[in-house]
């Protein structure tokens, strides 16, 4: 029997698992666990100063259709948790195994 490649035939539509799906691409800046608060703290207030410059702002990230959000460091992890765990639940609920 020929498995097939394509994930998504596997998993079915998202009309037939019954839930919306929705795609988002994320950019941010992550550091290993275990650095000094002062040291985040620094570069988050760093590289928020560049992505707010207006004109870095509009050439580096609007123009290229990137909607800029320069959050605080706990909001952005608490973000990166639930898309996690969101992630886990749907492997979970599709039923894949690795091989």
């Amino acid at each position: 029997m020929r498995r097939s490649r394509n994930h998504r035939a596997r998993l079915g539509s998202r009309a037939v698992q019954g839930r919306h799906l929705g795609t988002a691409a994320n950019f941010g800046f992550v550091v290993t666990g275990g650095h000094a608060e002062d040291v985040i703290a620094k570069l988050h207030d760093e590289i928020v100063a560049i992505g707010n410059d207006p004109a870095f702002r509009q050439k580096r990230l609007i123009d290229i259709g990137i909607v800029p959000v320069f959050d605080t460091t706990e909001h952005f992890a608490a973000y990166l948790k639930v898309q996690r765990d969101n992630g886990r639940k749907l492997i979970r609920e599709s039923g894949y195994q690795p091989r």
